[in-house]
């Protein structure tokens, strides 16, 4: 035998073994590893999904507490009735406490508010130093109201003095709507 020709056979009783063994076992595993990988990258992406719409269920039920606390609170706001004298003493004792002078309330139409809710339009105007009007302000934010301030002008009349005019929209607990708290008492009449 000539060189050439054992050569040819050595590396043909290589290559066959090599070639049987790959299209034996490698390549149907082949597939399977591919398969496989794809099961595993498509597992991956449905565990992040799925931790992702954990976390947000988790935070819609954080926000859902927060919200049941905060329509508690604006319940608790919604008084049964327009309370207008109530609401008047309301204001005049907070422009009193920030050291503002009220200078005008005036109660306007009562109108269809959301949820079944009736809200009573209100003019005010108020007169003081900067930080009297802001006190005056952050009063009425925090009064234990719904109030829903529609427009705010603000001027400077002197040096160190300033008026406030507003429009604004009082709320009432509408024919239906379910109040989950008992309406405030009106403030007592000052002096009595």
């Amino acid at each position: 035998m000539t060189r050439s020709v054992r050569l040819a056979v050595y590396g043909a009783a290589v290559l066959v073994p090599l070639l049987a063994v790959w299209f034996l076992v490698v390549s149907p595993h082949a597939d399977a590893m591919a398969r496989a990988e794809e099961r595993t990258g498509a597992a991956v992406d449905r565990a992040a999904l799925l931790r992702t719409r954990v976390a947000m269920v988790e935070r819609y039920l954080d926000e859902g507490e927060a919200a049941g606390v905060q329509l508690e609170r604006l319940r608790s706001e919604l008084p049964d009735d327009e309370s207008i004298p109530a609401f008047v003493l309301l204001v005049d004792q907070a422009a009193r406490e920030s050291g503002a002078l009220l200078r005008s309330l005036e109660p306007g139409a009562e109108d269809a508010g959301p949820a079944g809710t009736r809200s009573t339009s209100v003019s005010m105007a108020a007169v003081g130093t900067a930080d009297a009007i802001d006190a005056f302000l952050r009063k009425l934010v925090e009064a234990p109201r719904a109030i829903v301030v529609d427009d705010v002008q603000l001027s400077q009349d002197d040096p160190g003095r300033w008026s406030i005019s507003m429009r604004a929209r009082i709320f009432s607990a509408g024919e239906g709507f379910p109040l989950g708290a008992p309406a405030p008492a009106p403030a007592p009449a000052p002096g009595g």
